[in-house]
């Protein structure tokens, strides 16, 4: 395993910490399903990019490094990463801890979980069929023809 691997595997094994230690509750089932499914989804939908795309993640890693990339998008391009994958399970963990919101029905987050599922089932593939942006079609992204 490479350091772009160990990287990618460490920002996922952050989920469940900050779920379990910032929710204060070992037992919290919600929080380790919700940890499969990212986990099984994020490394599982890498590796698979990976095998059907070659180089692709590495590419993706590489972002802003020998590149000409705008200087705003160094700094959006991360705080978005953190936004997205973060925040939620930040607040999330906040919540179960404090209790800001009722509880859900066993059978509300079963269904919860598995349109989670499914959405990252949909995502995946998306995602990585996404190959790098060559001249031809970064041009009807950056408004230029």
């Amino acid at each position: 395993m490479n350091a772009r691997w160990l990287i990618v595997v460490a920002a996922y094994l952050i989920i469940p910490l900050i779920l379990v230690a910032g929710g204060g509750d070992p037992g919290w089932w919600q929080a380790w399903t919700f940890s499969l499914v990212v986990h099984v989804a994020g490394i599982g939908g890498r590796v698979w990019a990976d095998r059907r795309h070659p180089g692709l993640q590495a590419e993706r890693m590489r972002f802003g490094r020998g590149q000409e990339v705008k200087a705003w998008d160094r700094v959006l391009a991360p705080l978005m990463g953190f936004t997205i994958l973060y925040l939620p399970v930040i607040v999330s963990a906040i919540d179960h801890r404090f209790g800001w919101t009722a509880p859900l029905s066993t059978s509300v987050n079963a269904v919860g979980l598995v349109l989670c599922a499914l959405g990252y089932g949909f995502a995946v593939p998306t995602a990585s069929s996404a190959t790098r942006a060559t001249p031809a079609t970064s041009s009807r992204w950056s408004g230029s023809r």
